[in-house]
Parts: C-alpha cells; sequence; structure tokens
C-alpha cells in the first residue's frame, strides 16, 4: 500500500513523505531524503502511519470568501485552520 492504498502496479511512483504499508510483514515506512538527496525508507510506527504529513504551498480565498490551502503533493483543503501559514 502506499498512502493507504492498494497499489497493484509495482512501478507506482511513490514519493516525499509517503508512507508505504507492507501487508506481509506488518511493516510501515515513510520515504524521506537523507543527507546526499537520496530517498531512504524511516520504519515508523502504525500510529504514525495512519497520517499523511503534508507541506503547504499556497493559501487562497475561493468563491464567496471560502479559504482553501493546496498542499506540496496536490490536495485541496477547505476551511484549513486559521493557524496554518505557508512552508
Amino acid at each position: 500500500k502506499v498512502d493507504g492504498k492498494v497499489r497493484i502496479d509495482m512501478f507506482y511512483p511513490a514519493g516525499f513523505m509517503d508512507v508505504v504499508q507492507i501487508e506481509k510483514t506488518k511493516e510501515n515506512f515513510r520515504l524521506l531524503y537523507d543527507t546526499k538527496k537520496r530517498f531512504v525508507l524511516h520504519k515508523v510506527v502504525k500510529e504514525e502511519a495512519s497520517y499523511k504529513l503534508c507541506r503547504v504551498k499556497k493559501i487562497h480565498r475561493g468563491p464567496k470568501g471560502i479559504p482553501y490551502a493546496i498542499t506540496h503533493d496536490g490536495r485541496t483543503l477547505r476551511y484549513p485552520d486559521p493557524d496554518v501559514k505557508v512552508n
């Protein structure tokens, strides 16, 4: 699984901060960078693997003044917490 979704394609692209779960061994990993900007798998507990870490790239107001935030992986969050800032 990648980010909690079963992926059949073994060449599915996984990126920075994605959670990779291996069902057979019941292990969870988060993809991070090492000091030389290479991907490394960091082992995480099941509780930490249940949420996704995202960086906020932009905060805008949509139609009728509804605030929304855009994250680094393309997700859009409507009505973000007022304390959320860019980066």
